[in-house]
C-alpha cells in the first residue's frame, strides 16, 4: 500500500487527468494495481499485488539475520559516509570472512563506483578476528 500526497487539485478535469495518468502508468504492470480516487486532501492510495518476495525476505537470510549481501552493502554505505565526511583520508574497510568474500567477488561493480566517487583511497581488508558478517570503516592513521 502506498499513499501519494499530491498538491490539491481544484478542478474536476485536473482530478480526472490525474486518475487517468496514474492508471496509464500501471497499464503494462503484470501485477494487479488498485488506485483509489483522490481524497479531498489530494491523497491517492495505491495498492499493488506483490508478485515477488517481500523486502525483508530479500534482506534477511532468516528472521532477524542479515544476509551476506545486506551486510556487505551496509559496509559500502559506511564507506561512502566516511569518504564524504573525511575527504582526504585513506580508508580501510575491515570486514569478516563472509562479507570479504562477497565484496572481493564484486558482483555489483562496487570498486569502480567507489573509485569514481571517492578516488583511489580505500582498501578492503579481511579481518579473521571479526564476526564473519561484521564490518568497520575507518581512516588509516
Amino acid at each position: 500500500m502506498v499513499a501519494i500526497d499530491f498538491l490539491p487539485l481544484k478542478k474536476k478535469a485536473d482530478q480526472s487527468t490525474l486518475a487517468q495518468t496514474l492508471k496509464g502508468a500501471f497499464k503494462g504492470d503484470p501485477a494487479k494495481v488498485d488506485i483509489a480516487p483522490a481524497s479531498r486532501f489530494a491523497v491517492v492510495e495505491l495498492a499493488r499485488q506483490r508478485l515477488g518476495r517481500a523486502l525483508h525476505e530479500i534482506c534477511w537470510e532468516r528472521y532477524g539475520v542479515d544476509s551476506v549481501e545486506t551486510a556487505a552493502l551496509t559496509a559500502l554505505r559506511a564507506l561512502e559516509r566516511e569518504g564524504r565526511s573525511n575527504r582526504a583520508a585513506k580508508l580501510e574497510i575491515r570486514v569478516g570472512a563472509e562479507v570479504y568474500a562477497w565484496l572481493d567477488a564484486d558482483p555489483i561493480g562496487w570498486r569502480k563506483t567507489a573509485k569514481a566517487r571517492l578516488g583511489d583511497r580505500s582498501v578492503l581488508i579481511a579481518d579473521p578476528a571479526m564476526n564473519p558478517r561484521d564490518s568497520d570503516v575507518r581512516p588509516v592513521r
